[in-house]
């Protein structure tokens, strides 16, 4: 979630290069943080970003 803190603009395969994970266990722990309602994404395309709601 840190990552999301300092670029909340970043794609998921550079996550998955950053953390050193497969981008398939990026998508997972992105949808149930979604599912928790820990994270939101705004816009879908390449301009939107990740929100981080408390």
């Amino acid at each position: 979630m840190n990552e999301l803190i300092k670029n909340p603009y970043i794609a998921q395969i550079q996550l998955s290069e950053i953390l050193g994970i497969s981008k398939r266990s990026i998508i997972k722990n992105m949808k149930n943080l979604k599912d928790k309602n820990k994270i939101k994404r705004i816009r879908l395309d390449r301009k939107g970003y990740w929100e981080i709601l408390k």
